[in-house]
């Protein structure tokens, strides 16, 4: 195995791990949140996840950010499975501007909480640490990963 499909392979791994986990705090959210459960989120820091959860801004065309967090992690997962199972390098340039998609709209998430709802999810927080991470990997080892 040459040395770009190695890396190709352990960034695409690395990916899927993190999107296993952004997609465990997604469906956390959505139980949360908008399932049967009857407390509420409870911040590990911010304090604000009741805030930010029961803005405006929590939904995306009446359909809640943590349904769109769920799609968009299950898109990157199987992205991640398709790659690795076909070593196809156009499945990797388009999860790379899966990546870069989600990195642009977590920005934008981060924005609002920060200067417009003025304060902070923790869990969103951690979404959107996870979201750098990946792009991350995929900056970091770009060369690589496009040959």
């Amino acid at each position: 195995m040459s040395s770009p499909e190695r890396i190709r392979n352990v960034v695409a791994s690395i990916i899927g791990i993190l999107a296993f986990g952004g997609l465990f705090n997604a469906l956390a959210i959505f139980h949360q949140w908008y399932g049967e459960a009857e407390e509420s989120i409870s911040c590990v820091f911010g304090g604000g996840c009741d805030t930010v959860l029961s803005s405006s801004y929590a939904s995306l065309f009446s359909i809640p950010l943590s349904v769109w967090g769920i799609a968009y992690y299950l898109i990157i997962l199987t992205l991640v499975l398709i790659f690795l199972g076909r070593k196809n390098i156009h499945v990797i340039r388009l999860l790379m501007v899966g990546v870069l998609c989600g990195l642009a709209f977590s920005l934008y998430l981060f924005l609002i909480q920060a200067l417009v709802l003025g304060t902070f999810c923790s869990s969103c927080l951690l979404s959107f640490a996870d979201v750098i991470l990946m792009t991350g990997l995929i900056m970091g080892f770009f060369k690589h990963i496009v040959r």
